[in-house]
């Protein structure tokens, strides 16, 4: 077969995305550039290091970077205090002026010269030397024609006008960097505003900032600065030993958690700047100690003695780990004195909790917040003595911008009643059961029974494993009952509603218990039937335990497994909770919850047949810095809610394309030939998560090649259609109703005032802030719970199929109704939703905890570093095996 390079070549925007039958608010501002060039200079200074450290010394200041930061700022404005020049107070200047046409060149090598202007600059009583290199001269006419692709009739583009164009996202970092520069309307903080005036205090150690990042976006006929505002917890603790006190809740967890906490506490404090007493200069946390303070040693004595001798100081609870900084010290939690303002890491439990609450911010508040930035923006910008933004040709206006969106019509969902019925989701959510019974019948319908998943399993053998020592054999069998009752009135067929209960002592061998447990559930079953599945009562939210039930399950065991944590028993009766206990169950008994009425998913003898594709990497520290790859592909005529089954890869640490796709093609598609009589698939919608603009060329180019492969690889002359699409959430675009009318004013009126409500599931954007040569949207498919809705853009990157776009983007939503385990629509479509899930639980299908594999810790010297680095060379991309009674089955639900 013919091997086509097409990685540049993408898509082109439809003709149709300036239309719609509606229009949204977003936190984006239309930006103006005027000036045609941008000039970028490296700036270099000398003798800094010297007088940055004689001021920490002196001033005994604990916060090195903010120092320096403000030492070269106010450097540079001596050295160029005449000069149209925009500092970032860190490598680089900006000018919209040809700086450099009349400066000395200097040759950097036999090929190429450069300007350069060295000044001589006074502070303090120091000479510092302030070296100018022209580096970049961008061109304003570019970025313009970058905008405008939507408006050209130029097919799909190659090379530099491509997105991850090196030229485009140069002068876009250029443009954030003056702009983050010259509108220092708050306070600045690790090179982001934040606001310490209106701060929110805790009770956990911290108080919480509001963070505003500005970032330029290209869109469509329009640059736009994106004003992002969220909630950051800033530590208001004196040393480590405070602040974990404080997240924790009480003094008395630092001993009595040990192993929970320290994980999560880890990662909280990891990259924060601490002072300790044998550092002159503030050093970073690098992590925690993985023993107590009772077997750490420095030179052969306990480190109580050697802080007690060198520094006269109480090391203090020798039951707690203690910190090893980016030094390699080891050094106790009291005296690691924090620098004041620094943003803590990853939070977990109350902490977590705490920050949620807090910042949430309603549709009104948000639209509030924004407004009330951009005021302040555009106050600044025409000051000419606070800014320089608009002597760099800049415009920012003051009001948010308003983009053109389509509203998408919800799906029609397939049910099983006596017979296939048809039920019209009401865009939050839908009931199945005898509650969707009694809605018809309050409704005035016509009973016809309870309607119940669309495929039920049918369930002969299982049992209860309680590994829980808190629960009692009658709360047990109470959930059981329950949870049978639930099943019935969903058509899930539960043909043993008295399975055997066993429990297991905390210190017996578990791979032993569950075999016990799938004993009984055979012999209660008559010996016909091996145990279909085991639900297992798990004391807490140790993930040690649950990653050992699921690796066991999996690798060695061979049996479908259901873990419920000890606490919810208490909630047993909770519709919401055994519910989803009996969808999970369901789909992993190869049942469906409900099924798409779509014509592009139809199992019709006349319909194209189609397979949808998903795949996902996620990365770890975890287990010597591994990723783990996950794809998942339907196995059946109509992939809208039905049957999908997944593989598994280990790949080298940070690899985000995926390897070997060639083979998991080949064996998705005899998968789906065996499932649906001989039938292979003409059409793949292959949906693809986590790629950014840097990765896309790259990622494309791979996988979509060794797709290819893998078809040939069944049929040398076979080549289906294959679309490929890049769903992404990290980013910062939101969007609420917009307009002067009632589309504004949607939500409940209080005390006259209007209340924004969010968009509603459905909403598409395809202009605006878009990428305005390839074909992509901004797609809004759930109804939030809390705060903003967030939406999901999608970037289509191949399309062999030629679809209506129109056809493309319904597709998309209407598949985010059919996640199986939740009776409303989510956030994507539902198979990147499972290829997500099955890249946690891959993790535990490489038959080994985590702590059997070598991990480095960075106190342990050099030497740990080297064998680890030996070893990874060393591994191979390879598939991740599981059970074969799991194989083609939804066991990672």
């Amino acid at each position: 077969m013919e091997s086509h390079d097409e990685s540049t070549v993408y898509p082109q925007q439809p003709a149709d995305i300036h239309t719609g039958d509606t229009t949204v608010l977003t936190n984006h501002a239309i930006l103006e550039l005027t000036s045609k060039h941008i000039h970028v200079y490296k700036v270099e200074i000398t003798n800094l290091d010297a007088k940055s450290n004689q001021t920490t010394n002196d001033t005994g200041t604990d916060n090195r970077q903010v120092k320096e930061t403000d030492l070269r700022q106010d450097i540079f404005k001596k050295a160029f205090k005449d000069t149209l020049l925009v500092f970032d107070s860190s490598d680089y200047a900006y000018s919209s002026k040809n700086l450099h046409k009349k400066w000395p060149t200097i040759m950097e090598n036999k090929n190429s010269s450069t300007a350069e202007l060295a000044r001589t600059a006074t502070h303090d009583g120091h000479d510092f030397r302030v070296i100018l290199r022209h580096l970049r001269t961008y061109e304003r006419k570019v970025l313009l024609q970058h905008c405008q692709q939507a408006n050209s009739n130029t097919k799909g583009k190659k090379g530099d006008e491509v997105v991850g164009d090196g030229y485009i996202q140069g002068m876009l970092f250029a443009l954030d960097s003056i702009v983050r520069s010259s509108l220092r309307v708050f306070e600045d903080l690790d090179g982001h505003q934040v606001d310490p005036s209106n701060s929110i205090a805790t009770d956990r150690g911290f108080d919480i900032w509001w963070i505003h990042r500005l970032t330029v976006r290209p869109g469509c006929n329009h640059l736009y600065l994106n004003i992002s505002t969220r909630g950051a917890p800033i530590s208001n603790q004196p040393d480590l030993y405070a602040l974990a006190q404080q997240l924790l809740g009480s003094a008395q967890d630092l001993t009595q958690q040990r192993g929970g906490w320290w994980p999560g506490f880890e990662l909280t404090i990891r990259g924060l700047r601490v002072l300790t007493p044998e550092a002159t200069q503030p050093v970073q946390v690098r992590s925690l100690t993985r023993n107590t303070m009772h077997s750490c040693t420095i030179n052969g004595e306990s480190l109580a003695e050697h802080y007690q001798k060198t520094y006269g100081l109480d090391a203090g609870n020798p039951g707690i780990p203690c910190v090893v900084t980016a030094s390699g010290a080891t050094v106790p939690l009291v005296h690691c004195r924090l620098a004041h303002r620094q943003r803590l890491g990853v939070l977990e439990g109350g902490a977590l909790r705490a920050i949620m609450g807090a910042t949430v911010m309603p549709p009104q508040w948000r639209v509030q917040v924004l407004r009330a930035v951009l005021l302040k923006l555009g106050d600044k910008a025409q000051n000419q003595g606070l800014s320089r933004v608009a002597d760099m040709g800049i415009k920012i206006h003051t009001e948010p911008a308003h983009f053109p969106a389509t509203q998408l019509q919800e799906p029609k969902l397939l049910a099983q009643n006596s017979r296939p019925v048809r039920i019209q989701g009401s865009g939050r959510s839908w009931t199945l059961g005898p509650q969707q019974q009694q809605q018809q019948q309050q409704k005035g319908g016509k009973d016809g029974g309870a309607l119940g998943v669309y495929t039920g399993g049918q369930l002969y053998s299982w049992a209860v494993l309680l590994l829980a020592p808190q629960v009692a054999q009658a709360q047990a069998q109470q959930l059981v009952a329950q949870l049978t009752k639930v099943c019935a009135e969903l058509g899930i067929a539960v043909h043993n509603p008295r399975p055997p209960i066993h429990r297991c002592a905390p210190q017996a061998n578990l791979a032993q218990a569950m075999q016990q447990a799938i004993s009984l559930a055979a012999t209660t079953a008559g010996g016909k039937v091996p145990c279909q599945l085991l639900l297992c009562v798990l004391p807490s939210t140790s993930t040690a335990l649950y990653g050992e039930v699921k690796r066991l399950a999996y690798t060695q065991l061979g049996v479908q497994t259901q873990c419920l944590q000890a606490s919810h028993l208490l909630r047993a009766h909770t519709p919401r909770l055994l519910g989803m206990l009996a969808l999970k169950i369901n789909l992993k008994l190869g049942g469906t919850t409900t099924r798409l009425d779509t014509p592009l998913l139809s199992d019709q003898p006349n319909s194209v047949p189609t397979m949808i594709i998903s795949a996902d990497v996620s990365h770890t520290t975890e287990a010597g810095g591994m990723s783990v790859a996950a794809v998942v592909a339907s196995m059946d005529l109509c992939a809208g809610g039905g049957r999908f089954h997944g593989t598994v890869l280990q790949q080298p640490e940070k690899l985000e394309y995926i390897e070997n796709f060639d083979t998991v093609m080949r064996h998705a598609l005899r998968v789906f030939y065996r499932e649906t009589g001989g039938r292979k698939p003409e059409r793949i919608i292959y949906y693809r998560d986590g790629v950014n603009d840097k990765q896309m060329a790259v990622v494309k180019q791979l996988e979509l090649q060794a797709m290819y492969r893998g078809c040939a690889l069944v049929d040398p002359q076979y080549r289906p259609q294959i679309t490929l699409i890049l769903a992404r959430k990290r980013h910062h675009a939101r969007f609420l109703p917009g307009g002067d009318s009632e589309a504004e004013e949607a939500g409940d009126e209080a005390g006259g005032a209007r209340v924004l409500a969010n968009c509603p599931p459905g909403t598409v954007v395809t202009a605006g802030v878009c990428h305005p040569g390839i074909f992509s949207f901004f797609l809004l498919s759930h109804q939030s719970v809390h705060g903003v809705s967030k939406p999901t853009y999608y970037v289509v990157a191949h399309d062999d199929s030629q679809l209506e776009p129109e056809a493309l983007r319904t597709l998309t939503y209407h598949l985010s109704y059919a996640y199986g385990i939740t009776t409303r629509p989510v956030t994507m479509p539902a198979s990147l939703y499972y290829a997500h899930r099955l890249t946690g639980k891959g993790r535990l299908q490489l038959n080994h905890a985590f702590d059997e594999l070598p991990r480095f810790n960075r106190a342990s010297g050099a030497g740990s570093a080297k064998a680890l680095k030996r070893q990874q060379a060393k591994r191979e991309y390879y598939l991740v095996k599981v059970h074969e009674n799991l194989r083609n089955t939804m066991y990672f639900m």
